[in-house]
């Protein structure tokens, strides 16, 4: 699939029209064990929507861009119930973090703690890849959190050329 980029004088055609732009859903199916201060990046299973088929079973970490373009991203991770240090989530781009795209917040004593990454609109080129990394400074190994009402989860929707 790819989407039409209207330029002066192209013809209106069902084609053209019916092209979805890129869109990308995923939401963690497992929980997953995160070493106390190193950046993780989390790991998915098939998306619920990946409308130009960027995340591959092979690198299960990554969405990779297929249309060159601007991207509006929000990431999330849950973290286990655990009272001691702070919780990070960062947003990166072909391996690097990506300034303005990520957060640290206290933990929750008592329930679950969700970071979240400030949703932002991100350049990417096709074959770029993206992937949402967790830290946290609870002095040992920390889990993700996966139930039926919280969970890890990513979102990219493009915007435009």
């Amino acid at each position: 699939m790819s989407t039409t980029v209207w330029q002066p004088g192209m013809r209106i055609t069902a084609n053209r029209l019916n092209s979805p732009p890129p869109l990308f859903t995923v939401n963690q199916a497992a929980a997953q064990s995160i070493a106390a201060a190193t950046w993780v990046a989390i790991t998915w299973p098939t998306p619920a929507v990946d409308t130009y088929v960027g995340w591959n079973i092979g690198a299960p970490t990554r969405y990779t861009a297929q249309l060159t373009g601007w991207y509006t991203i929000c990431g999330a991770i849950a973290w286990a119930v655990n009272g001691t240090g702070a919780r990070g989530v960062f947003l990166y781009k072909n391996g690097a973090p990506v300034l303005g795209h990520g957060a640290f917040c206290a933990p929750t004593p008592a329930q679950v703690t969700v970071a979240t990454t400030p949703t932002r609109d991100l350049y990417l080129n096709a074959g770029d890849y993206v992937d949402l990394r967790g830290s946290q400074a609870s002095g040992g190994p920390l889990n993700t959190v996966v139930t039926s009402d919280v969970t890890s989860g990513l979102s990219m929707r493009w915007t435009h050329a």
